[in-house]
């Protein structure tokens, strides 16, 4: 018994690890055949995949769902690094990704999408094989080791939409060579750039800007060896300069402002450095500065070599009042301006620039205290595009007497960005923003008095000085409904017509209650009425339901009614024929009715006087010659 029992037990063991082989074989084994549409959790977001192209594709609205990094977490957990995913296909309506929702997918291909706004906790984590990043216009914020270890990584866009970059965002990104901040960026966290051996060139686009820069934000990257902080940066305890905690590079310098913390940081922690008090601008950056109690009568100098011999518009928008004057390295004063209006006290002035030439802009205020930001742009603008489309239901319309008007506000139009190329090639993306840039105004063109929207696809405008740019604007359909009653040729049902256009069906019928009475009319053939040969009699007319009906060419007749009731034939040529005809809720199939044919005068006799109004009236125009047969007995 006890020899069984161990044969059982050993049989049973066997069984077990042949599951869990077969189980674990199966699990970690790519997919063998294609994945459809299936929803990531409780989100708005769906994953596919084709075995044929081995492309996973991501899709939907909103968020994608928050991971864990396990296998009963992540769909594709199991094998998301051994080959079977060539290509991520992220589609456009995605606006954010979940914390590690692609981690450790070993892939070259990963298409972003430009509805996105956030990349979370590890999402595109140890993703070890793209080399060359994007990231898209409207991205805000790169989450807490979004790209972490991504040891393949060489070069990354950053979208001046950017504010934050996590701690450890790019933590272990040993590929990694240069990285340029955008002006947008107003914190970044610590360990942010840990261990970055690569990286030996780290540009901040604005020299002016007031980010944060968190400790050991540099830490072991032994690459970097120079580095420029600007003017307002506030920056953390060993964020630069150190191989680990307690380790400097010796050979490790700074570019700082004057009095700024920069400055502050490299005498505390005994670093070489070079101070300067101007401020290298470029195109399209933000120089955002502040004017206090303590600078009130400082000038702020900006630097700009020209790339193309054109005009330039150098502009300030905020709260400050204060003026501008644009020299050349000589020191000649090329043009001044105070105020753009007497409204704005903001200043701007246009030059005619050349090429590889710097120019010195001298920023002063009129003792005012405040924000201002500069930007530089060139004049002539070749092109604007439009990347935005609004959607109404027809119903949103108001009916101002004359035609529906849909109301487009500056801000349903706010997510809409405009790709403006200038004359020298440089393209700047920005969201829509009504009121003034550079020297013009960004605006929507309300074109609806002319040609006002109807349901389906509409053009719209939106305007940058004296260039149109076109957007789609959709209208659906709304309906009105009105319920129609039964009639007695007709069911009843419901009309659904829309408010703006003709569109319109029908649903919900009722059937009618009417009934069908029906019959034929033939030929008398003796004064009896007798009809032995049905012979159809096509000249009868009558009345129902407040309308004439006729006979077809065979004699036959039919209408619909509710109640019984009396119906006179008129006979074309003879005497009339009133029948009763009694319906109880059913059709009504009477018959043959017959109808006497030659009393073509309609005197109530049949001679000679009919049979010449037939033979020269109707005979062989509408009657054929053999009509007459049967008149004789009529005599």
């Amino acid at each position: 018994m006890n020899s069984f029992k161990r044969i059982l037990s050993a049989f049973m063991a066997l069984c077990v690890c042949s599951f869990c082989f077969s189980f674990y074989a199966f699990a970690s084994s790519a997919p063998t055949a294609d994945i459809e549409k299936t929803q990531l959790g409780a989100s708005d977001t769906y994953y596919s995949y084709s075995v044929e192209t081995k492309t996973l594709t991501i899709e939907g609205t909103g968020a994608t769902p928050d991971f864990s990094n396990t296998s009963t977490s992540i769909p594709w957990y199991l094998w998301r690094s051994d080959g079977s995913i060539e290509n991520v296909v992220i589609k456009d309506g995605v606006t954010a990704l979940g914390n590690y929702l692609l981690y450790q997918v070993k892939t070259a291909s990963i298409t972003l999408p430009d509805t996105l706004k956030q990349i979370r906790s590890y999402a595109l984590g140890n993703t070890l094989a793209v080399t060359d990043w994007v990231i898209p216009f409207g991205v805000t914020s790169i989450g807490t080791n979004a790209f972490y270890g991504c040891s393949t990584m060489e070069s990354i866009t950053l979208p001046d939409t950017l504010a934050s970059i996590g701690s450890k965002a790019f933590y272990n990104c040993t590929s990694l060579e240069s990285i340029a901040i955008p002006y947008s960026v107003t914190t970044i966290g610590s360990n942010a750039f840990y261990q970055c051996t690569s990286l030996n060139n780290v540009i901040f686009q604005s020299e002016t800007s007031s980010v944060t820069i968190s400790s050991n934000c540099f830490l072991g990257c032994s690459s970097l060896k120079n580095i420029t902080i600007p003017m307002n940066a506030t920056v953390g305890t060993k964020f630069f300069g150190y191989a680990d905690s307690s380790t400097k590079y010796a050979d490790a310098a700074m570019t700082v402002y004057s009095g700024s913390n920069g400055q502050t940081y490299a005498d505390t922690n005994g670093f070489g450095y070079t101070v300067t008090d101007i401020t290298y601008a470029e195109c399209a950056v933000e120089y955002k500065n502040t004017y206090n109690e303590n600078n009130v009568n400082r000038t702020f100098d900006y630097s700009f070599t020209a790339d193309s011999s054109i005009v330039y518009n150098f502009y300030t928008r905020g709260d400050c009042d204060v003026s501008a004057v644009l020299k050349d390295s000589a020191g000649n004063t090329i043009a001044s301006n105070d105020d753009i209006s007497s409204t704005d006290k903001n200043c701007m002035v246009s030059a005619q620039l050349e090429k590889g030439k710097e120019y010195i802009l001298t920023i002063s205020s009129y003792k005012s205290t405040g924000t201002y930001s500069l930007w530089i742009y060139p004049q002539a603008i070749n092109t604007v595009n439009v990347n935005g489309s609004l959607t109404f239901n027809a119903c949103d319309s108001t009916d101002n007497g004359e035609y529906r008007y849909f109301n487009i506000t500056d801000e349903r139009l706010s997510d809409f960005i405009l790709t403006i190329t200038f004359e020298n090639g440089l393209k700047d993306m920005l969201y829509y923003q009504s009121g003034y840039f550079d020297n013009r105004n960004i605006e929507y063109n309300d074109t609806q008095m002319e040609n006002p929207f109807t349901c389906g696809s509409n053009t719209a405008q939106i305007s940058l000085g004296e260039i149109n740019s076109d957007f789609e604007v959709l209208v659906n359909h709304s309906y009105t409904q009105s319920v129609i009653a039964p009639t007695v040729d007709d069911d009843g049902y419901t009309l659904n017509a829309c408010v703006l256009c003709s569109n319109s069906y029908k649903d919900n019928f009722v059937p009618t209650t009417a009934v069908t009475v029906s019959g034929r009319a033939v030929l008398a053939q003796r004064p009896d009425m007798s009809h032995a040969d049905s012979i159809a009699y096509p000249y009868v007319a009558f009345y129902a339901n407040g309308r004439e009906y006729t006979t077809d060419s065979n004699g036959y007749w039919s209408f619909n009614t509710f109640d019984s009731c009396d119906i006179t034939f008129v006979n074309r040529f003879g005497g009339d024929v009133t029948v009763h005809f009694d319906v109880n809720g059913e059709n009504v199939e009477y018959g043959d009715i017959a109808f006497v044919g030659y009393d073509f005068n309609k005197d109530g006799y049949v001679n000679v006087k009919d049979f010449a109004i037939y033979a020269h009236q109707y005979r062989n125009r509408e009657l054929t010659a053999d009509y007459w047969q049967y008149a004789k007995y009529f005599f």
